[in-house]
């Protein structure tokens, strides 16, 4: 009986994110690949956060920051994109993350493999703050991002996210996606 119901609610979770992230490329005429798909879920995540009013969020005359650090092809796929896109009705800044400081007036900070070496540091610094970690490397869900874009081997992207990150953040994640994701938690230091 569990097996079957594991496999419905498998089922479910893939038909959510297919109409979740997928179908909005579809409708846009959007050409399909990895770094698309992540740039675009970038913005449709944003609808299941809840940062706080000190984050200016809700202030339409602020733009919705995304930092990227690190080198990382997605970059210029989210200049692509959000060039004349908003996100929460806020113009988009796309920012070079060039020093930790950098990041305080970020709402969502990207994290590529490339910064695998200086990880800690920047879980350290982001610890306790609005900003919304994002990564698409295997294992960095268990090092501190909030959330992590997994890509299987069979091409299916699967969602992890850091409860314990999560609560250490002022940011929230809305329990309508966290039933379609996989809950981890930081590794022992």
């Amino acid at each position: 009986m569990n097996h079957t119901k594991d496999k419905i609610l498998l089922f479910i979770k893939a038909i959510f994110l297919l109409l979740l992230f997928h179908l909005p490329l579809i409708a846009e005429n959007v050409t399909y690949d990895e770094y698309t798909f992540k740039a675009v879920y970038f913005g449709k995540i944003t609808n299941f956060i809840k940062w706080p009013e000190s984050s200016a969020i809700e202030d339409a005359t602020k733009p919705f920051i995304i930092g990227i650090i690190g080198k990382t092809p997605l970059k210029e796929k989210l200049f692509e994109i959000y060039r004349f896109k908003k996100i929460r009705n806020k113009n988009v800044k796309i920012l070079d993350v060039q020093n930790l400081s950098d990041i305080d007036s970020c709402h969502i900070l990207f994290i590529p493999e490339s910064e695998e070496d200086e990880i800690s540091n920047i879980i350290n610094y982001t610890a306790k703050t609005s900003v919304l970690t994002i990564a698409d490397t295997k294992g960095f869900s268990q090092k501190g991002i909030i959330i992590n874009i997994v890509v299987e081997k069979n091409g299916n992207h699967n969602l992890e996210v850091n409860k314990q990150a999560e609560a250490n953040s002022k940011i929230s994640i809305s329990s309508k996606l966290l039933k379609y994701v996989t809950i981890t938690n930081s590794e022992e230091k």
